[in-house]
């Protein structure tokens, strides 16, 4: 989900450089198709579509079961050391239909999305559509299956900042702060204010890099 939670990735390349594509805010990806500019009118849809309603994108046909084993799929076969979020297969099993339930199956055939798109691990949920109770639907599927999203998030912020940063960010990190990063990161892309501010609260309690 564009790494595949859109800013897993890009949070820690704004940390250590690590190259995986932009480092401003969750923008920023290198080859991704997705349009995250401000002054964007539509999103573009994992096939290369537009979701703004004017027909450009072919609706796809694709059931809950089939979208929930792609799901799976891609929150299990990408690479941590490239910034993708992998999940124990007991736990995407588990997130993958709340996935289905958050995005609804009618949201992701309208935005044109096959089974091949869900299962990349790359896949960026705010090319759905989704609105801003859509995507807390989502964070909190990772919560109901116990999974420490949280945890994850400040494992990837600290990569390779050293044992004590990372201990620290995961003492630290405000759920709320993350929460608002997120929900927006999944329904709009655009979360520059969110990343700020989440950064901003981190770094008066752990020793982070100056952005």
């Amino acid at each position: 989900m564009r790494k595949p939670l859109a800013l897993l990735c890009a949070v820690a390349l704004a940390l250590v450089a690590a190259g995986c594509g932009s480092s401003s805010g969750s923008e920023g990806s290198d080859d991704r198709p997705t349009t995250t500019e401000a002054e964007a009118t539509t999103t573009t849809a994992a096939d290369g579509g537009s979701t703004d309603g004017g027909g450009d994108v072919e609706p796809t046909n694709v059931s809950a079961d089939a979208y929930a084993e792609a799901f799976a799929t891609g929150l299990t076969s990408g690479k941590a050391d490239d910034g993708d979020l992998v999940l124990p297969a007991d736990a995407a099993e588990c997130v993958a239909p709340k996935f289905v339930d958050a995005m609804t199956v009618e949201l992701l055939n309208q935005a044109g999305i096959t089974a091949e798109d869900a299962a990349d691990p790359s896949f960026d949920p705010s090319t759905v559509g989704l609105d801003e109770d859509q995507a807390a639907e989502l964070v909190a599927g990772f919560g109901a299956c116990d999974f420490d999203i949280y945890a994850e998030l400040a494992a990837s912020i600290t990569m390779g900042l050293g044992e004590d940063v990372q201990q620290c960010a995961a003492e630290n990190i405000d759920h709320d702060l993350a929460d608002a990063l997120l929900v927006t990161s999944f329904s709009s892309g655009q979360s520059d204010a969110e990343f700020e501010a989440f950064l901003a609260d981190l770094g008066e309690s752990c020793d982070l890099p100056d952005l």
